[in-house]
Formats: structure tokens, sequence, C-alpha cells
């Protein structure tokens, strides 16, 4: 099993498993990170999986295993669409009779981000729209760096 050295505060610290590793870089920020002597940052970048750290592998698959499957397809969806959705669109892409449906799930949503140690809004974005003719909409966004996780894990971008 290969053995990856951190520098904390200028001390040596090795870590067996890279959910160790992740879990030192992530308690200690700005740590370097290599793997039998290879490139420091290269290595520290690869190992921390999406790009400002937020969701390392084990971070997206803890958080996904407790969600529901309409949370996921929830998720799925906002993922492939990089423009984002309507709430209505998502409502019937989804199976669901109207939008309303949203509060609720969000909330449950939330409620696991934060529990997995991230905010909601690391996962996505929601915004109020103004159509004009008195027509608003709620549109959802996932964000870059959940969509990036994703996308490691295997979900594909639209």
């Amino acid at each position: 099993m290969p053995a990856y050295r951190v520098l904390i505060k200028g001390r040596e610290v090795f870590a067996e498993t890279l959910d160790d590793l992740d879990a030192l870089l992530e308690r200690y920020p700005g740590s370097g990170a290599s793997e039998s002597g290879a490139d420091e940052r290269h290595s520290a970048q690869r190992s921390k999986g999406s790009q400002d750290g937020r969701w390392p592998a084990s971070r997206f698959k803890d958080f996904i295993s407790r969600l529901s499957a309409p949370q996921v397809r929830m998720l799925q969806e906002l993922v492939k669409s990089p423009h984002g959705r309507t709430a209505k669109d998502l409502a019937s892409i989804l199976g669901f009779r109207d939008a309303k449906v949203f509060g609720p799930v969000m909330a449950a949503m939330s409620k696991h981000a934060k529990k997995t140690g991230v905010r909601i809004q690391d996962v996505l974005t929601t915004d109020r729209l103004d159509l004009g003719d008195n027509e608003k909409v709620t549109e959802f966004k996932a964000t870059d760096s959940f969509a990036k996780a994703a996308s490691e894990a295997g979900w594909s971008r639209g």
C-alpha cells in the first residue's frame, strides 16, 4: 500500500490511505503531500479530488449515500445541465406534480449536506428569475465544484 507524506507546519506526517490523506489535507489546508517522491503539488491535487477541496471522493460518496433516490436524480439532472433547470422543468423530469415539493426536498438535502461537512451552497445554487409579464421562476444549478466531483465519480456532464 502506498504511503503519502504530508508536511504540516514543517513536520512530516504519513498517511496510509487516500481517505487519511484527504482528512489531513482538509484539517490542515495549504499542507503539501507527496507520494513516493512524486511532485508535491500534483500529488496533493490528485488526492484531494475536486479543485477547491470541498469534494474529495470520500465526501462525495458519503453525501450521495445519504440522499433519497429522487434527490440523487435531481442532482444528476443538474449536473447534466450546466445552465441549470427551472423548478417547473425539474419537477416534470422527476415526475412530481408541481414545483412546491422542492421545499421539503431542499430542506432534507441541506440537512444531509451539513452532516457531511458542507453547505447546501456547495452543492447547488438557487436563483429567483423574473421572466417578465409577472412570471417568476426558481432556477437550480449545480456548483462547479460539485459538478466536477460528480464527473470524477462517473456521472456524465451534459
